[in-house]
């Protein structure tokens, strides 16, 4: 974020460096039209993004006299950016990024920096989720996870070179967060033969998906700015700070009848993936007048590989008495190697700035879902939101709309800026997207005109009622889903 005073005295930041402005006002004033149109008709009423995707479709468990219900993860495969100042305005940061996450959001607006700066972005979530079975209502249950990590890591650097000014930056970004658990006791009849069991399950997934992404930025007219960030996936740096997978941990015990017999049995898997892969970001600003700017951005796809490692421990005891019958039976994976295509997303954003002090952008954002593809070792291909052979399923896009508001006043030399945004953000599902809604709220500081420091803070709601309908296989399951996240960072000027 620049120094939110310079930022509004510069307008469009840029004019500092290069002093260029648009003259052919035919031009302008027909562009500026058209986006006035778009500005109105765009559905702002409707919220935006912050997000959950799906991961592959976990093996079932071997062993049981009846096949556990399938847990399906739900993790933030939404492509969005990081920062606290954007997701207090709901992430609606396409056409008015301006500080270092600019290489999350859009790389081109990078070039509204004016001075080295380094920034550091921390992330709190608090998600709650109350799951409600069809076929087995005594499962129904509530379910809360939270979590706080390093979000985001930067550093950027303004410089001139053959007659051109262009911004380098070297980012660190937590996109993914993977973590997930859940606990539910079910009981099973079978009204064909004498089976009766109850069944307790327990399911925790903890991980990151993270990237190392350096990023560029120049101008290639007077009014038009590019930008790329190459992301780099990698699962072979420090464990500490880059353990890049998740990891999967499901337990199973049950106890009944079966055939007139006492009958229990208990099932332990854990599974371990690491991710690697490369994609980049390719965005474009145009300023199109001092009061409205324009900005697009395309998030490539790619294939990521994924290392697989599980074991397994199963035991069977009939009756389950020192006479009985045991069998257990351990499996240990030496490791195999699958493949994950994660999909085209691209967006679009409207900047309207109708003073120096106050701010609008309007985002509308797409993922092209269809091209989410597992491969795994034997070469199915696998849909992983419905668990089905890919050429039996098609999940259609998501379109995430977002808006955002800042305000930026001055109070005794410091620089204040309250922000404000809605968003819509629905997640991929078997027949139809599912609907989430959230808001934000923001505050952001600078420590006088030219201060070497600004703090910026963020919190977003996000919900979905009657969600999630696919989570648990066999069952129909909606769950109402909360979520609580807070953002905080600090960026320090030199």
């Amino acid at each position: 974020m620049e120094a939110a005073s310079s930022r509004l005295r510069d307008g469009r930041g840029y004019e500092m460096i290069m002093g260029w402005h648009c003259r052919d006002s035919s031009i302008r004033n027909l562009v500026t039209l058209i986006c006035l149109l778009l500005l109105i008709t765009v559905p702002l009423t409707i919220p935006f993004n912050y997000d959950m995707g799906y991961l592959p479709c976990p093996s079932q468990a071997e062993g049981a006299v009846v096949e556990p219900p399938e847990i399906k993860f739900t993790s933030s495969l939404n492509p969005v950016g990081s920062g606290a100042r954007a997701l207090g305005m709901g992430g609606a940061f396409i056409a008015f990024a301006d500080d270092a996450t600019a290489a999350s959001w859009n790389p081109a607006g990078l070039m509204h920096l004016l001075r080295p700066e380094m920034s550091m972005v921390g992330h709190y979530d608090d998600r709650t989720e109350g799951f409600s079975f069809s076929r087995t209502p005594e499962a129904s249950n509530q379910y809360q996870l939270s979590d706080e990590h390093l979000n985001y890591l930067s550093l950027a650097y303004p410089f001139p070179w053959i007659n051109r000014n262009f911004v380098f930056s070297l980012n660190y970004q937590n996109l993914y967060t993977l973590n997930r658990k859940m606990h539910f006791t079910w009981h099973y009849e079978n009204p064909d033969g004498p089976v009766s069991m109850t069944y307790e399950e327990n399911y925790r997934q903890k991980g990151n998906l993270k990237a190392v992404s350096p990023a560029i930025a120049t101008f290639l007219t007077r009014t038009l700015s590019f930008g790329l960030t190459f992301n780099f996936w990698s699962d072979k740096l420090s464990d500490t700070l880059y353990d890049n997978g998740w990891v999967e941990d499901y337990h199973r015990s049950g106890r009944g009848t079966v055939g007139g017999r006492e009958y229990e049995s208990s099932i332990d898997k854990i599974d371990r993936y690491s991710f690697s892969g490369f994609n980049m970001n390719l965005g474009w600003v145009w300023d199109i007048s001092p009061s409205f700017t324009l900005g697009a951005v395309v998030k490539t796809p790619f294939t990521a590989r994924l290392r697989h490692e599980g074991k397994s421990l199963s035991h069977q005891v009939w009756p389950p008495n020192d006479t009985g019958h045991v069998d257990i039976t351990y499996r240990d994976s030496p490791g195999d190697d699958q493949k994950l295509s994660l999909p085209l997303s691209y967006g679009i954003g409207l900047a309207f700035k109708p003073s120096d002090r106050l701010i609008f952008d309007v985002d509308s954002y797409w993922t092209e879902w269809n091209g989410y593809v597992l491969t795994d070792a034997e070469g199915n291909k696998i849909d992983p939101i419905t668990c089905l052979p890919k050429e039996e399923s098609q999940i259609k896009p998501t379109h995430q709309t977002r808006l955002g508001i800042e305000y930026v006043f001055l109070h005794k030399g410091m620089t204040f800026s309250p922000r404000f945004g809605l968003f819509y953000d629905p997640e991929p599902a078997r027949e139809n997207p599912d609907d989430f809604y959230g808001f934000s709220l923001g505050f952001g500081v600078t420590l006088g005109r030219m201060a070497p420091v600004a703090i910026d803070l963020a919190y977003q709601y996000r919900f979905g009622r009657n969600v999630e309908g696919d989570s648990i296989k066999g069952q129909n399951s909606p769950a109402d889903v909360r979520q609580h996240l807070f953002y905080h960072s600090v960026i320090y000027y030199f």
